[in-house]
């Protein structure tokens, strides 16, 4: 079975890319909505979109822009309590949820 492609738009500090690709997932990330939505618009695909919520900004747009461009499921990791008005998120993980978990959760997610 070929790896499942991660598309991970956001906060890079807690190193979620790296965990992913360590085992086993095709990752690609982008920093800001302006390159998530050009790379969507470029024909790219993704199994799942993961969105890392940075500390002190809002990542709504990351979200829309996700559901505008793909029926891959939606994964965000929060980084504070802020409530989504229109979440539309597949999985949501707190801050400092071990890999562990949100490995587990992520491979049910996309049936592996």
């Amino acid at each position: 079975m070929a790896a499942a492609h991660v598309l991970h738009v956001g906060d890079r500090s807690y190193h979620r890319s790296e965990v992913l690709r360590g085992v086993g997932y095709a990752v690609t990330e982008c920093d800001t909505p302006e390159e998530m939505a050009t790379w969507f618009r470029l024909g790219h695909l993704a199994d799942v979109v993961c969105i890392s919520e940075w500390r002190g900004r809002e990542c709504d747009e990351e979200i829309a822009l996700a559901r505008l461009y793909s029926v891959a499921p939606v994964v965000l990791f929060r980084a504070s309590d802020r409530a989504y008005l229109k979440r539309g998120c597949d999985l949501e993980f707190p801050p400092f949820v071990h890999p562990a978990e949100w490995l587990h959760d992520l491979e049910r997610l996309l049936g592996r």
